[in-house]
């Protein structure tokens, strides 16, 4: 089983991705959100084997400080590696790459096998669309994914981490509310 540590979004943004899963599943482009029973999300980092006590301690104490922050997505795009996934991706801000730096630095000497995609210099922020688009339905997903009203704004909320195969959520810490 490996581990996912997530950064989780507001209500009404991971609503509107749903929706957008919910369009995939029906018009049979991808199911995989659905069945897997995962919520909208942008990774921070991925790890074969992850201490569950002592990341949460670490996380909990990096929380400490940080606030829900808006962001914005702005661009779709592909990841053309072993299967084709389509995601929706935001303009990276300074507190999103100070966050994942964060987390990914604290939490080295309490993980094992971290996934290189999510290590920093590598790390690509984004929300998966659709997951394991067969070749023959990536210009039907293409087109169904540029009805997508871009840009949208979204907010951070909380970190959680998600253990994958099955999905579960092992824990989740809420941000601090924003600054007014």
């Amino acid at each position: 089983m490996a581990y996912a540590v997530e950064l989780t979004l507001d209500y009404n943004s991971s609503q509107f991705i749903q929706s957008v899963w919910d369009d995939f599943a029906v018009k049979q482009i991808a199911e995989y959100a659905q069945q897997a029973g995962i919520h909208p999300h942008i990774t921070l980092a991925i790890y074969e084997h992850v201490d569950c006590i002592t990341c949460e301690e670490q996380l909990n104490s990096i929380t400490q400080n940080v606030s829900q922050f808006e962001f914005t997505f702005t661009h779709l795009g592909l990841f053309m590696q072993q299967e084709i996934v389509l995601f929706i991706a935001p303009t990276v801000t300074k507190e999103m790459i100070d966050l994942h730096n964060e987390v990914v630095g604290n939490l080295e000497k309490h993980t094992r096998g971290a996934w290189d995609y999510y290590l920093p210099g590598n790390w690509t922020p984004h929300c998966t669309l659709a997951y394991n688009i067969l070749p023959e339905k990536l210009p039907f997903a293409l087109s169904v994914a540029a009805n997508i009203k871009l840009p949208f704004r979204a907010h951070a909320t909380s970190i959680c981490v998600t253990e994958f195969q099955p999905v579960k959520t092992v824990f989740k810490i809420s941000l601090k509310p924003p600054k007014i």
